[in-house]
């Protein structure tokens, strides 16, 4: 029996909330046209699609255009506030975190009331250790004569900054949970708790950024493990807090010596069950598994620090020997949620395997099992963020092997374990290994690749230490090595000859005068002459351009964009260089940007000019790749203006339809863009022809999922019938799409998939989304989501003909939701309507008086409710909506059309008369509908 509480009844929100990573392989959910014209409160779709525009894709653009549209919308005070504060997300993003603290603030103000509003003092918080936890590792790479100096200041807004605040908030929030009589935990405990497992979760934190094995990393540790061990024996409310905290608690008992104790923990962690029994739900399958792997992994990291491999090499050989079905040490395919506890697990184990001696070939094989698996181009395309991180932790691990006295390394591990000692800030020991790589890889072929890599990093790592003439030596021996060896291949020649000539000259400024320094500079200016000059050396200038945009130097970034030449010499001959024209573009995009952050209208329209020349010039000398990235920055410089200027991005992209048909990125952005404005200007068609070219050139990409999505907005706004067609069809273009799996879509957006469907008529794929979304949504806690895809799912099943499916599936509904037969819900008309249509289906098939009545009474109950809102606006004086109008009449009239079927015909004809009778005329219903009436009347007197 596990010591831990039973899992099964956690919701899927709150089991995935310590997922450390997130991946969002698929495309942006875009939202429906309905969606953002809809008022009220924002859908879980559309917060799906904010949040992943946002966090996942870091299109803050994009979700400014987004925002401010569904602003329009009349959005209620809710929603106003969600639009409000995702703005606040935005800036997060773009990293301007004074900006984000106070409108955070002035939010909290505006909607004391909001969700997030009680959470703003912990977010302020966390965006002040955020911004700690960076400067510390501007500490870590910063220069050698200022780590001490930025370390102590670090370490001195960490407690200024972070835990003063924090320990206030808790002091204030318990004091108040002391008030709370006995039995009421409420609001304010849970919010104390949320407090505290931050404070530890800040404390582990700062201290993995300290200096290893340091005092000051060894006080934080202490600090942690004091407030998650009275966390764990004092919080029973929220038990994930606790589940973490325990681990949390072992992580610190480690770090402090105390590693039995630690071990006692993680080895329970790692083997934890749920007590209730099996089957689980995936969220309590992926909670479980992930509590497994992170105590296997701390278990593992602290035996394989002390030398105790051994423990570590028994725990892996039990967990695989005596594998859980349920909880697995390993699935395949990968669970997204799980693949980075999965990674630290396999890397402790291919350590604790190599160094205890017992199957180093084994550990090896799990090593090189991980490389090939994240520098697999199609894995790095797909996760470049992702594939990144796993390697920087592989090296990590590599050099922990080390660590351990393990030599006989291949050349790339010693080359990865350099890596991995760089990450960890201990840059004499990555400079030792990265000359063991250059030892063991000599000019053998299979180590000249790993050589010049580590050849060019022993470099690196002296510019970081600080030492400015080791780096510009080793900067020189890695040209004059490799230079010649490799030819056009050799690792960062360019790169390397510009950084030796601007150390040599920085030091021969700083001596001038002395022989020696003005003979080096000299050298590296010959060599900067012989390998930093052609192609090579241009895109070494773009790229510094490019992180000095980033870093927002737009003038800095503007003048090295503009000095790419457009010829250079490449082996004694002069050739073109393919970025000039991109370069260009990059600098006029930067002097737009300088004067958008100026408001200096002038210089926006310089940089107008300046694209129009470029592409005018770029199209005279046949380059295509040239002209459409001016054309592309100078669609997007329309595009930012005046709110979207739909017009001129159309007429400035349009030679990307024929003229310029290279599969460029500049010209694959610039047709997903003019779709988007075409879109605006609800030119359907046009845009349904750009979106052919999009999706014939660019198949594989996202762009054209997401562009699919934006051409069902475009038909729903024209709302045609025929448009309905076609908005359905875009939909099964996005789901045909590679990129895109059902299991990762939100339910709710399979909701919403589904209705477009089912409005085109598209009921097969409607029901099969349906049917994915129905066995998820009870793992949500949205009621109303999970009714509504259940009265979809319904829907589409009498659609496709199932007639006594749809109808169990709406009186389980109607039973399970009582506020339905209340009217409580916008949908309870529809799902009698349907309910009732359904009977009448079954009835046409086979006549009885049994399927009748229950028709009738279905639509008797849909009409009483519409009825009661069609009364409720009369009686107040208002105006009934039109939408509520046209329903109430339907419903009375396909109510009536079942009693004349009952032989009621009096029924009939005097509730007819006696609606003209109270509306003082003929006509009552609007519309076409008043001429059914009329056509029913008549038919009912008939039969008198």
């Amino acid at each position: 029996m596990s010591r831990f509480k039973a899992l099964t009844d956690l919701p899927r929100s709150v089991a995935r909330s310590f997922i450390v990573f997130t991946l969002t392989l698929c495309c942006v959910g875009v939202t429906h046209a309905e969606d953002v014209l809809r008022t009220g409160d924002l859908t879980e779709a559309e917060t799906a699609f904010a949040r992943k525009v946002i966090f996942d894709y870091g299109w803050t653009d994009v979700a400014r255009t987004w925002i401010e549209a569904r602003q329009k919308s009349r959005p209620s005070r809710t929603g106003r506030g969600d639009l409000e504060y995702f703005i606040a997300d935005c800036l997060r993003v773009e990293g301007d975190l004074e900006s984000m603290n106070t409108m955070l603030e002035e939010l909290r103000a505006k909607y004391p009331d909001h969700p997030r509003s009680r959470s703003v003092g912990l977010q302020l918080i966390q965006s002040a250790l955020a911004g700690v936890l960076g400067d510390m590792l501007d500490a870590q790479l910063g220069e050698a004569s200022e780590r001490a100096s930025l370390l102590v200041a670090a370490q001195q807004a960490f407690n200024r900054d972070v835990m003063e605040p924090v320990n206030q908030s808790i002091d204030a929030l318990n004091k108040e949970v002391a008030k709370i009589e006995d039995g009421d935990y409420s609001k304010k405990g849970a919010e104390r708790d949320q407090w505290e497992h931050f404070r530890i979760r800040a404390y582990k934190l700062y201290a993995e950024r300290l200096p290893e094995d340091g005092a000051d990393a060894r006080k934080a540790y202490e600090k942690m493990l004091e407030y998650a061990t009275s966390f764990c024996d004092e919080r029973f409310a929220n038990q994930l807090y606790v589940y973490e905290g325990q681990l949390f608690r072992a992580i610190a008992l480690a770090a402090v010596d105390q590693k039995e104790e630690a071990a006692d923990i993680m080895e329970l962690l790692a083997e934890v069950e749920p007590d209730a029994p099996p089957p689980y739900p995936e969220p309590v399958v992926n909670f479980v598994r992930e509590l497994r792997l992170r105590g296997m992994t701390n278990y593992a990291r602290t035996f394989n620090a002390a030398g105790q491999s051994d423990k570590v090499v028994a725990l892996f050989d039990r967990v695989i020997q005596f594998p859980s079905k349920d909880f697995p040490y390993k699935a395949d395919p990968e669970t997204p949620e799980i693949e980075p506890f999965r990674v630290q697990a396999e890397i402790e184990e291919a350590i604790a395997r190599t160094a205890g001696g017992t199957s180093p070939a084994a550990g090896a094989a799990i090593f090189n099992t991980l490389i090939a698996r994240f520098t697999d181009a199609k894995y790095i395309e797909a996760n470049p963020k992702r594939a990144g991180e796993y390697m920087v932790e592989v090296g990590r691990g590599i050099s922990r092997l080390i660590d351990a006295r393990v030599g006989g390394l291949r050349p790339e591990l010693y080359y990865r374990a350099g890596i991995g000692y760089k990450s960890r800030g201990r840059y004499s020991d990555a400079l030792h290994v990265f000359k063991l790589c250059l030892q063991a890889g000599g000019d053998a072929k299979d180590g000249l690749e790993w050589a010049q890599k580590a050849s060019y990093e022993i470099a690196e790592t002296h510019a970081i230490l600080g030492r400015k003439l080791e780096a510009a030596v080793c900067y020189l021996a890695h040209v004059e090595r490799f230079g010649p060896a490799l030819g056009k291949k050799t690792y960062n020649a360019a790169t390397a000859a510009q950084n030796a000539f601007a150390y040599f000259g920085q030091l021969a400024g700083d001596t001038a005068g002395e022989d020696a320094y003005d003979e080096l500079e000299a050298i590296g200016n010959v060599l900067f002459e012989e390998y930093g000059s052609g192609v090579a050396a241009e895109r070494s200038k773009m790229q510094n351009a490019f992180e000095a945009e980033q870093r927002g130097e737009y003038a800095n970034a503007r003048k090295l964009y503009a000095s790419v030449k457009r010829t250079t010499k490449d082996e004694g001959r002069e050739v073109d260089v393919p970025i000039y024209y991109d370069a260009q573009a990059a600098a006029a995009r930067c002097l737009y940007q300088e004067s958008q952050a100026k408001a200096d209208k002038l210089g926006e329209s310089n940089a107008a000019r300046e694209l129009e020349s470029i592409a005018i010039d770029a199209k005279a000398r046949g380059s295509q790749s040239g002209r459409a990235a001016a054309l592309y920055e100078l669609a997007i410089i329309h595009w930012s203006n005046g709110e979207g200027d739909a017009d001129k991005v159309a007429a400035t992209l349009a030679p990307f339809e024929r003229e310029l048909n290279a599969k460029t990125d500049a010209r694959r952005a610039g047709l997903y863009l003019w779709i988007q404005a075409l879109v605006k200007k609800i030119a359907v068609d046009d845009a349904a022809r750009i979106f052919g070219v999009l999706s014939a050139d660019f198949a594989a990409h996202s762009n054209v999922a997401q562009a699919a999505m934006f051409m069902v907005d475009a038909h729903r706004q024209r709302g045609t019938e025929a448009d309905l067609v076609k908005a359905a069809e875009y939909v099964q273009t996005y789901l045909a799409h590679p990129l895109i799996t059902l299991d990762e879509q939100p339910v709710a957006f399979l909701g919403e998939l589904a209705e477009i469907l089912l409005q085109g008529k598209k009921f097969t794929k409607a029901l099969e989304l349906l049917g994915e979304a129905q066995k998820r949504v009870d793992e949500t806690e949205d009621d109303g989501l999970k009714l509504i895809i259940r009265f979809r799912f319904a829907q589409a099943s009498a659609a496709e003909g199932k007639h006594q499916d749809a109808i169990d599936a709406l009186e389980q509904l109607i039973v399970d939701f009582p506020e339905v037969a209340a009217g409580g819900v916008d949908e309870a008309p529809g799902i009698y309507s349907a309910l009732g249509h359904a009977y009448l289906a079954l009835y046409e098939q086979t006549p009885t008086a049994k399927l009748l009545e229950s028709a009738r009474k279905a639509f008797e109950s849909g009409t009483a409710i519409l009825q009661g809102r069609w009364t409720s606006y009369r009686a107040n004086g208002k105006s009934v909506p039109p939408k509520i109008d046209l329903a109430f009449w339907q419903s009375y009239l396909q109510l009536l059309k079942v009693y004349l079927a009952q032989d009621q015909s009096d029924y009939v004809s005097g509730t007819i008369k006696d609606f003209r009778l109270r509306f003082g005329g003929k006509a009552f219903a609007p519309g076409v509908l008043q001429q059914e009436f009329d056509q029913l009347e008549a038919t009912a007197k008939s039969k008198k």
